[in-house]
């Protein structure tokens, strides 16, 4: 029944093909995501999450892949922790950036808020952040992270 929504040059949204077919966009995104497992579509990471048909995959932009298999090695030598994350290549690319540049601001780094709504991914950033202090030797190994939650104090 997608098959023909995921004809769009570039693939198509969960949303572009509930809007075409006048469908509930949940019921078409857990459907697609059902094809995804059985093989039948290939899946592009980041926001929006793009479907595509097998034969149209491999024409699509190399940042089209599965961010669990990424290397965590930039470049084949540099370690970079934020490599997995979905949006290191796009919508995250300055909140990365500034996150790097607070751990390094000398002496010891510059201490960081990380607000946003629930569940967008803060304590994750937030442990990449530490993940990468650690490798950049600006706190011990040994250091504990530890998550304070300031809406529990509001």
């Amino acid at each position: 029944m997608y098959a023909a929504a995921c004809s769009i040059a570039g693939g198509a949204t969960a949303w572009e093909i509930a809007i075409k077919l006048n469908l509930d966009r949940g019921n078409v995104s857990s459907d697609l995501n059902s094809l995804v497992k059985a093989g039948r579509l290939l899946k592009q990471s980041g926001r929006p999450v793009r479907f595509f048909s097998p034969d149209e995959f491999p024409t699509c932009s190399p940042s089209i892949q599965n961010n669990s298999e990424r290397s965590l090695y930039v470049d084949g030598d540099r370690y970079d922790p934020f490599v997995r994350m979905v949006g290191y290549e796009s919508s995250l690319q300055m909140q990365i950036k500034q996150a790097k540049a607070a751990v390094l601001y000398p002496p010891n780094g510059l201490h960081t808020m990380i607000i946003g709504r629930t569940g967008t991914g803060k304590t994750t950033f937030a442990h990449k952040m530490y993940e990468y202090s650690v490798h950049k030797n600006m706190i011990a190994p040994s250091a504990k992270f530890i998550v304070f939650n300031c809406a529990e104090y509001a």
